[in-house]
């Protein structure tokens, strides 16, 4: 009885049929907009709280139904980074399967989108999935992008990948420092959703005040909330320096705050 079911739980993981947006339904929507580039965000430890190290695939099953465990700030980063931009796209290399506990996780958290791509098992490895998507939107929507992602396994690669092949095309790329073993001297990278805002603000996509606003859910997040911040599988920056800073007067005071409550944090979980 147990092998047949989960004969039959593989053969449905496999061979669901995805549901959802057409790439001419992303094309029609992009098209009716004048900005210049879209948004497009890895899922799994860069919207939400997934790492699950070597855990069995149960394990990462149950995980991907739980889906109150989005990133402290998150939501209101990319809520920040939407407004001027053509779209938000999500990429997640979960199974088409699954695309409804993430949906649903993005519409508790208002995360308004233009697509979602899922992943077919049957013949697509992660690294041409994601980096097919990305030519995809680049190709249909004939826009500039904005990447997000983190440095579990082959995002930094798969972009580097992508900037590389379509330089004109990428205006930044920002890697959630999750473990931070990985070398991303030559990306933007960040410890909290406070820093891309800061990373945006400079580039004038996101506004003074939109970058106060998750500065301050960051640092008024109750303490049972840090870990929604950097969980307790994540590495844990121990000194300011660690993080990005701005120079901006209008910031130095709040940026400040953050880290220092974000390393009095971190120190005491040592």
């Amino acid at each position: 009885m147990i092998r047949s079911f989960s004969f039959f739980f593989v053969m449905t993981l496999c061979c669901y049929v995805q549901a959802g947006n057409s790439k001419a339904e992303l094309r029609n929507y992009v098209d009716k907009v004048d900005n210049e580039y879209v948004i497009i965000s890895d899922f799994d430890d860069t919207i939400k709280r997934s790492y699950l190290g070597s855990s069995f695939y149960v394990g990462a099953i149950a995980n991907a139904l739980n889906w109150k465990k989005e990133y402290w700030a998150m939501p209101e980063l990319l809520q920040a980074m939407k407004v001027n931009a053509a779209g938000l796209v999500i990429l997640s290399a979960s199974p088409h399967i699954l695309r409804a506990p993430i949906q649903k996780l993005l519409k508790s958290n208002s995360i308004n989108y233009q697509y979602l791509f899922t992943r077919d098992l049957l013949g697509q490895d992660k690294e041409d999935f994601k980096y097919n998507a990305i030519y995809d939107v680049i190709y249909e929507t004939q826009k500039n992008i904005v990447l997000l992602g983190d440095d579990l396994e082959l995002d930094p690669d798969i972009y580097r990948s992508i900037r590389d092949d379509f330089s004109d095309n990428v205006q930044a790329i920002y890697i959630h420092k999750v473990l931070n073993e990985t070398d991303l001297s030559d990306l933007k990278s960040y410890f909290i959703p406070f820093e891309v805002s800061l990373y945006e603000y400079e580039e004038g996509r996101v506004n003074l005040e939109q970058v106060k606003v998750i500065g301050r859910k960051i640092y008024n997040a109750q303490k049972e909330d840090i870990e929604d911040i950097i969980p307790d599988y994540a590495y844990c920056p121990l000194s300011v320096d660690e993080f990005y800073h701005v120079s901006d007067r209008e910031l130095q005071t709040l940026q400040e705050k953050i880290y220092q409550r974000l390393v009095q944090y971190c120190r005491s979980r040592d």
